[in-house]
């Protein structure tokens, strides 16, 4: 499983978004989402009709720390900040720059791709982790209990 390599430029996301920790990421995960989805529709100048799922790093990633804290999303990409009528739906500016995709195909809660991705992939390519957004992103029919379920992983490298 080799991913593409590419550099993106910033991108206006609008979402949801609750801080939360590797523990409690399941559960923060299923709340942003049943909050969001009802309010995806309502906001204006969509970029295209995906969703992204995005941690925000405030720290360098530490995968062995159950209670590492980052802010989660669930969000939609848009071509500028007007938000519509929720005072529920915040804003953000994906740092742009360069990452490693990769094609996940499982169940949401199947971590074999991100297992390879930080056990294997990573320790042994040219890069390192940067300390940027991590996201995914998901066409507009994706089922996260699908075993067929198809989403693109952007990890940040340099």
């Amino acid at each position: 499983m080799e991913p593409k390599i590419v550099s993106i430029p910033a991108k206006k996301i609008v979402g949801i978004k609750r801080e939360t920790t590797f523990a409690t990421d399941p559960e923060v995960t299923r709340e942003i989402w049943k909050t969001f989805m009802p309010l995806r529709n309502r906001i204006p100048h969509r970029s295209n009709s995906c969703f992204l799922s995005i941690k925000v790093l405030h720290t360098p990633l530490n995968m062995n720390d159950i209670n590492y804290a980052y802010e989660k999303w669930a969000a939609v990409e848009v071509e500028d900040f007007e938000m519509g009528t929720s005072s529920e739906l915040s804003t953000h500016t994906l740092t742009g720059g360069l990452y490693a995709v990769f094609i996940h195909q499982g169940t949401a809660s199947d971590m074999s791709t991100f297992q390879y991705i930080f056990q294997e992939w990573l320790p042994n390519s040219n890069y390192s982790l940067d300390v940027r957004e991590h996201f995914e992103v998901m066409d507009d029919h994706y089922r996260p209990d699908d075993v067929n379920a198809k989403e693109e992983v952007w990890i940040p490298i340099k």
